[in-house]
């Protein structure tokens, strides 16, 4: 079920927080339990979510869904390019995703205006600011869903390629991991699975591939006492100058110098 095609029997506003740019190239670890459900509206950017299995790439103009936040789920962020965010956080008698929903608003200039709108009122704080935020509230939900409709991947299409998704999920480190095979797994041509893929993910198989497999290498580099090429072949990287080249387009340091920056003595 997709948060923007769901039907709500209850909505309650709990909170809206804008979120000013914070420094480029830093990660954000959030731990605990968030008792609320949140949706947000991320500018101009370039940040990647990782949430439990989850890893998604958001670009500009994203807004998403985050479910209720359990402690022992895995939810950071890692911020590339700064940007700043709108997040409205509320509480909801229906049920929800567990998972996050991400839906690119590119196309859809109006939910830049509904958020800055809904912002503003709340910040008023007066006696009339519920009543009239829950009202834009209500707007931007009308205004994802009728977006959503145009370019989410529907459940049907979803089933095409899960069972891939979970063997990549298990296999990303496979040092001859070739994308085309979950296409072949999903009994349909590489173009078509890329484009549902897309829809699903909003990245390629193969930028999620990498994404995965850096992510890891990143975790080692800080945490275990492997050594850089020692880690490239870990993640499945043959060739130690390639690694090296795409861990500095992901995180803008070579892996020598993050690991001498975070690793533990």
């Amino acid at each position: 079920m997709k948060f923007f095609d769901s039907s709500f029997s209850r909505l309650d506003l709990h909170n809206v927080l804008y979120v000013p740019k914070s420094a480029d190239q830093i990660h954000q670890n959030y731990g605990g339990r968030r008792r609320y459900f949140e949706i947000f509206y991320k500018y101009p950017g370039h940040n990647v979510i990782h949430f439990d299995r989850d890893v998604s790439t958001l670009s500009q103009a994203t807004v998403g869904f985050y479910p209720i936040h359990n402690q022992n789920n895995l939810y950071a962020i890692d911020v590339h390019k700064a940007s700043d965010s709108i997040n409205i956080f509320f509480e909801c008698d229906s049920a929800l995703p567990d998972q996050p929903q991400y839906i690119d608003c590119s196309r859809t200039p109006e939910i830049h205006k509904l958020f800055l709108k809904i912002n503003s009122i709340w910040s008023h704080r007066d006696k009339s600011a519920y009543v009239e935020s829950m009202s834009y509230f209500y707007k931007i939900i009308a205004t994802l869903s009728k977006a959503n409709s145009q370019c989410y991947l529907p459940e049907n299409k979803y089933r095409l390629i899960s069972d891939s998704i979970t063997y990549l999920q298990e296999h990303y480190l496979d040092p001859d991991f070739d994308c085309g095979i979950l296409a072949e797994m999903s009994g349909i041509s590489f173009s078509y699975y890329k484009k549902l893929f897309q829809q699903r993910f909003s990245t390629t198989p193969k930028q999620y591939l990498i994404a995965h497999r850096l992510q890891y290498a990143r975790s080692l580099l800080m945490n275990s006492s492997f050594t850089v090429t020692e880690i490239a072949d870990i993640c499945g990287y043959s060739n130690i100058y390639y690694f090296s080249q795409a861990f500095k387009n992901e995180f803008g340091l070579s892996p020598t110098a993050y690991m001498e920056q975070n690793r533990f003595n």
